[in-house]
């Protein structure tokens, strides 16, 4: 029952971890907007899913790689910052869920998000290459905030030894 709970915990963790990414950028997005093409480049690209138009699509995603390829020399720092800032909150707060969710190993738990959110940034920054200092301080960011949340958690539900006189 401890495994079931250990990964139903590692899952939550991870899903927690997706949905904070998300906030964290989406509130980067709110204070430094994308360009306007991204807009009307992301609804040519619902149009080709919806319509089931793989042509369309293909296309639409080679626009969005030659506007990235055009925007991100010209972002500001900032919009980095936050990518990044969301990168290692997520991986603290899914961590942190985590390692609360389950009965035992918590340290190892937040490790494994933090391990998962290294896996996505690999991904990510394969795939839209940003400025080289992202992937080395997010993915070291990343997995000391799990680290330290899974310590903190386990440390925080370790029963204390009580002083007796």
């Amino acid at each position: 029952m401890k495994v079931v709970r250990f990964i139903i915990a590692l899952s939550l963790g991870i899903l927690v971890f997706a949905f904070t990414v998300a906030g964290v950028e989406a509130l980067g997005h709110a204070v430094y907007p994308p360009p306007p093409e991204f807009q009307e480049i992301g609804d040519r690209m619902s149009a080709a899913m919806a319509a089931k138009d793989q042509v369309a699509f293909e296309r639409t995603q080679a626009d969005l790689a030659d506007a990235m390829a055009a925007y991100l020399p010209t972002a500001p720092v900032g919009s980095f910052i936050f990518v990044v800032a969301a990168w290692i909150i997520g991986a603290f707060v899914g961590g942190g869920v985590a390692a609360m969710a389950t009965p035992w190993a918590r340290r190892s738990v937040a490790v494994l998000v933090g391990l998962a959110d290294a896996a996505a940034i690999i991904l990510v920054t394969s795939v839209v290459p940003g400025p080289g200092w992202m992937p080395f301080v997010g993915i070291g960011g990343a997995l000391i905030a799990a680290f330290g949340v899974g310590l903190l958690v386990a440390n925080m539900s370790r029963p204390q030894a009580s002083l007796q006189i």
